[in-house]
């Protein structure tokens, strides 16, 4: 089925054998087909856009199956990314009880709102080759809707991981360092840490936004949130949060009370990539009044913290793993269960091990089946 060590995107592509003399009639489908394979491989995905969404000739080149298997692979592809560099930066990342932040930290260098927008077109292309197949039972499965499985549950976790990086940042230009200092840690009493807790403010700030948008109250030390109401106009409205995280009491040295700004809708911590005015033009710094984070929206919806990182992670994963041969499954099914079980560490009750709240730590790493939340998710994030 699926060789782990050899998988690129062009493995998944139908397409038939098209030597020189047969496709010199540049309009048949065997030489369409070709041309889509070439600008594919050579990574020019705005023409394979283009012709398979525009175009009924190359349309009808493809059975539809086809067809959308590889205009996924040239959204993936327009978003950075590719299944074998998504399964070696999860093979790549036990360390030391790490796991989930080294991936973050790889995912970073390519996490922007336009590319979480073009993820979720390749997972709509996959949703309709698999169609209401079940991706677990794979003896039902056509060998395509087994490569569409496999595929939609690598690009989920990787959709889940880069909202999980634009969401710790509204900065663009500081994602990486952001992630760095969230492994590396901060010092206390620095204007990173300002209220000594050992965690980067800009991480806790996320945190505290987490479970405002969960219970309305945010529990980070010598901190305090004020809230109001922002319509953009394209006539979406959220709740501003403004976090302020003020110097510890504990603190001698001079600091800055550090300001964040984050977006909620419907309960919900709204992904952010960078700064907007309300029309959705630049700006450089935020103050809550003609400069906001700004939402990423697609098709009239918000890519959320519930949506693009609880639900992805915890199902990215089975879709992945389903259609491995067995001899394959179990180092990418350990990594995945490490990203969870580090989520869980700092509040196994917030966890749900095989459809229950867990007890312990030892229920988060011995469950069949574990499951996170926001609230694990935001008391991870105070807690690293």
């Amino acid at each position: 089925m699926i060789g782990l060590k050899r998988i690129a995107f062009s493995t998944f592509l139908i397409t038939s054998v098209c030597f020189l003399p047969a496709c010199k009639d540049d309009n048949s489908p065997q030489a369409l087909r070709y041309e889509i394979l070439k600008a594919l491989d050579s990574g020019d995905y705005d023409k394979v856009i283009d012709r398979l969404e525009n175009d009924k000739a190359y349309q009808k080149a493809f059975s539809q199956e086809e067809l959308k298997i590889n205009l996924a692979a040239a959204y993936i592809g327009k978003a950075g990314f590719d299944a074998a560099t998504v399964i070696n930066d999860i093979l790549n990342t036990d360390n030391d009880g790490d796991t989930f932040k080294l991936f973050a930290q790889a995912i970073s260098k390519k996490a922007k709102g336009q590319n979480l927008i073009l993820l979720d077109k390749a997972l709509s292309n996959y949703d309709e080759i698999i169609g209401t197949s079940n991706c677990e039972n794979t003896e039902n499965l056509s060998d395509l809707q087994k490569d569409a499985c496999f595929l939609k549950g690598l690009v989920e976790t990787a959709k889940g991981t880069s909202s999980l990086v634009l969401v710790l940042s509204n900065n663009q230009q500081g994602l990486e360092d952001v992630i760095e200092k969230w492994i590396e840690g901060v010092s206390p009493c620095s204007q990173d840490d300002v209220n000594s807790t050992y965690v980067f403010d800009e991480v806790e700030a996320t945190a505290c936004a987490i479970e405002y948008a969960n219970n309305n109250s945010c529990s980070i030390p010598d901190s305090n949130v004020s809230v109001s109401n922002i319509t953009f106009d394209n006539g979406m409205s959220y709740t501003l949060l403004k976090i302020d995280i003020n110097p510890s009491p504990l603190c001698t040295t001079p600091l800055n009370t550090n300001t964040y700004y984050k977006l909620i809708k419907d309960n919900d911590l709204v992904i952010t990539d960078g700064f907007c005015k309300t029309d959705f033009s630049p700006c450089n710094t935020p103050d809550g009044i003609t400069c906001f984070p700004c939402p990423v929206v697609s098709n009239g919806e918000n890519f959320t913290v519930e949506d693009t990182i609880i639900e992805t992670i915890n199902n990215g994963a089975d879709s992945i793993i389903s259609v491995l041969p067995e001899n394959q499954q179990s180092d990418l099914k350990e990594n995945i269960h490490e990203f969870k079980v580090e989520i869980c560490s700092a509040s196994p009750s917030d966890c749900l091990c095989d459809g229950t709240p867990c007890l312990s730590i030892i229920d988060v790493e011995n469950a069949s089946e574990l499951e996170i939340t926001e609230e694990a998710l935001a008391n991870y994030l105070k807690n690293q």
